[in-house]
């Protein structure tokens, strides 16, 4: 019998891209339960606490230094991005710009998703939010130090992307997910997370449960 934190990730495409995560934080009381869904049909996987090289050496100013970080908790997050339908039964509205109820929510500001998480929290009884960009990335590498959770190479098998997404989104779920079962982590939308942006963050934050500037 275990108490979890919970973080469900919920995904949104901010304008042409971007994509919201929020997590829920909720305690399950009883058997480890690998998978849940919620009442607005959302999955949500267990991942475990662990730990895992956050950044990239090959990658922007702000990914550096590459540094461990420990998430020290248990979570819930979403295995698929948040489609139009859920987005909708919640808030009453789709602002997206490519419909379609299966396809990723998109056109959503970083408010839209908070306010979203807050109104999902009243309906479900517990408390969902924005994943921390730590939480976001431990769950998207899912136990990989590859550029890519599949390699080191853009693979239209794992993602929608430039070359083959035709410009617009696709429904969620239609690529291969990570090695913890989690789809469309890149591609398809972008993700929103909790943090605020600090170019020089990395150098000084800490190593366990970072929750940015």
């Amino acid at each position: 019998m275990k108490n979890y934190t919970a973080l469900i990730c919920i995904m949104f495409l901010v304008s042409m891209i971007g994509c919201t995560p929020v997590v829920v934080e909720k305690d399950i009381s009883g058997d480890d339960i690998d998978i849940v869904t919620n009442s607005i049909g959302m999955k949500l996987k267990l991942i475990e606490a662990g730990e895992f090289m956050m950044g990239s050496e090959k990658g922007y100013k702000w990914e550096k230094p590459v540094h461990k970080v420990k998430i020290t908790r248990p979570f819930y997050i979403g295995v698929y991005e948040v489609t139009q339908a859920q987005y909708e039964k919640i808030m009453g509205n789709n602002p997206s710009e490519f419909k379609g109820p299966n396809r990723p929510v998109d056109t959503v500001t970083w408010n839209d998703a908070v306010l979203f998480c807050e109104k999902l929290s009243e309906k479900e009884g517990v408390e969902y939010r924005l994943p921390t960009e730590a939480e976001w990335e431990y769950a998207c590498r899912a136990g990989t130090r590859t550029k890519y959770y599949w390699g080191n190479k853009m693979d239209g098998k794992y993602a929608w992307y430039k070359t083959n997404s035709e410009k617009r989104t696709h429904d969620v779920g239609q690529k291969k997910p990570n090695t913890w079962g989690l789809y469309d982590m890149i591609g398809n939308v972008g993700e929103w997370c909790s943090d605020w942006y600090d170019g020089d963050y990395y150098s000084s934050s800490p190593s366990s449960n970072p929750r940015g500037p």
